[in-house]
């Protein structure tokens, strides 16, 4: 499957669900900046898309944990299974006591379920 058609699919998805999103077209001094950046009920998600052959850059990993260190949530997604595998965490996992999402242990979990061993 092309990376375009998994964009496309991804904010198809991202609409459904009303959350706010935005597709980032990389400019030559923004390089690294995932492919798509929401916000989804509270949580920052930077969302690098890749086709399953697909390998991010070393650019890119930085960026995403940069926004992980920062407690939002960067990922590389793959297809619309693994966002609605995130998704459905963020919209079950319980908030600690200042109404905050953990989204340190989202991501840990969604890793188990989605990362390639």
């Amino acid at each position: 499957m092309l990376e375009s058609k998994i964009q496309r699919d991804i904010i198809h998805y991202l609409k459904s669900k009303r959350a706010y999103y935005f597709r980032f077209q990389a400019q030559s001094n923004l390089n690294g900046i995932p492919d798509i950046l929401c916000l989804y009920k509270g949580l920052f998600l930077g969302l690098e898309l890749k086709t399953d052959k697909g390998a991010p850059t070393d650019l890119q990993l930085r960026k995403l944990k940069a926004i992980n260190d920062n407690n939002g949530i960067g990922l590389i997604i793959r297809s619309v299974d693994e966002l609605d595998g995130l998704i459905t965490l963020i919209d079950k996992y319980e908030k600690d006591l200042y109404g905050n999402i953990l989204s340190k242990d989202i991501v840990s979990e969604w890793r188990k379920l989605y990362e390639k061993k």
